[in-house]
């Protein structure tokens, strides 16, 4: 893919984040009270890929480290999160270096358990893709929580000659919201 096509899908995805991180009017609820806006939470953690298979080559930690530190924000409507998260990653050999900007919608499921998905658009590397993610977290003192976090990134990707090809990989993430 070419790098002023994923620069607009980038540019389009902010947006549409931006966008949907407006607050709502207070509307009139069934009481007459009105409803309290919509919370922010922010985001940080680490992740590590435990396993990916491309063009049929499995790789795992002992062939490849590559690990990303993720941060975000959080806009909540309800069981409903949008999310817009940033991820450097950090390949260890041979070095190299990416951001993924990963906008996302999520859903709790119960108190402690949110489904959802990512699309995600790796910059250096311009691979396209979606993340589909489980959710488990921990709350501490009503508001912050650790989470874990277990990732399924599925990417299109192009080698050199500018053949295309698709990644699979199954991840895990551990971190902290506020």
């Amino acid at each position: 893919m070419r790098t002023n096509q994923m620069r607009n899908m980038v540019a389009i995805a902010g947006l549409l984040m931006a966008m949907a991180a407006v607050p709502a009017h207070a509307q009139e609820g069934a009481g007459g009270a009105a409803s309290a806006p919509p919370g922010t939470k922010y985001h940080f953690g680490a992740m590590t890929m435990l396993v990916s298979r491309a063009r049929g080559v499995t790789t795992t930690p002992a062939d490849d480290v590559m690990t990303g530190y993720p941060f975000g924000v959080l806009v909540m409507r309800g069981r409903v999160m949008f999310d817009l998260e940033l991820m450097p990653m950090v390949q260890k050999g041979p070095l190299r270096l990416d951001v993924t900007v990963a906008p996302g919608v999520l859903v709790d499921v119960s108190r402690r358990m949110t489904l959802g998905a990512r699309a995600a658009f790796e910059v250096k590397n311009t691979a396209i893709g979606v993340t589909p993610l489980f959710h488990y977290n921990w709350l501490i003192k009503g508001y912050s929580a650790l989470f874990t976090e277990s990732v399924v990134p599925i990417r299109i990707r192009q080698d050199a000659t500018g053949k295309s090809f698709t990644s699979v990989g199954l991840g895990m993430a551990v971190g902290m919201y506020f």
